[in-house]
């Protein structure tokens, strides 16, 4: 998993070109003050496969994680991801 990088509480959309908050709950909490919240980063799973065929959702009651950075983390579906993870790269391996 990585932690998101600004909490998920404070998170917005737009409704016909004008900002809506998702849940007003925290609009005036400070973001430090939220829990952090994570992600999966679709880096590599291991499973019981029979629990996961039973269960019918990769997320069981035995579901552990592994927390990584976001430096070690990228997901790429555009040109701009490709070249946030080479940047990564160079930072890590240098």
């Amino acid at each position: 998993m990585v932690q998101y990088s600004f909490p998920i509480q404070r998170a917005i959309r737009l409704i016909n070109g004008k900002m809506e908050m998702f849940d007003e709950t925290h609009k005036n909490t400070r973001s430090q003050d939220l829990p952090e919240s994570f992600h999966d980063s679709g880096q590599f799973y291991w499973m019981n496969t029979k629990a996961i065929l039973n269960k019918k959702c990769l997320i069981t009651d035995n579901t552990g994680v592994i927390i990584i950075s976001e430096l070690e983390s990228q997901d790429i579906d555009t040109e701009l991801d490709w070249k946030l993870a080479e940047l990564k790269y160079r930072l890590i391996n240098k």
